[in-house]
């Protein structure tokens, strides 16, 4: 009888696999839609409604209102995500190059 034995890695590999294709899944469902509800757009920034809401009331996010209703463009959403991207350094990617102190001061 042959046995196949998973180890740490192949379940490592299998849930990245998994996690891929999930996005991929979502995104290409999301594929076409420009504007989004505050549901849709927290789901899409994986955060809750009342993050979005802080987002949108310090003015880092963009929305537009109608009615009752907030909707936010995808691409507003990508160009926040951008903005604040980290790099291994876990500094901003567009602040890399500054040498200015948190005071103002160079």
């Amino acid at each position: 009888m042959n046995i196949d034995v998973l180890t740490v890695q192949d379940l490592a590999l299998i849930k990245e696999v998994i996690i891929k294709e999930l996005m991929d899944s979502y995104a290409k469902s999301k594929k076409g839609k420009t504007w989004l509800r505050s549901e849709e757009a927290a789901e899409y920034l994986k955060c809750t409604l009342a993050s979005l809401k802080h987002l949108r009331l310090t003015g880092q996010i963009p929305y537009t209102k109608i009615g009752n209703r907030c909707f936010y463009s995808v691409e507003d959403i990508e160009a926040l995500l951008e903005k604040n991207k980290m790099n291994d350094g876990n500094k901003r990617e567009e602040s890399q190059g500054d040498s200015q102190s948190p005071n103002g001061n160079t």
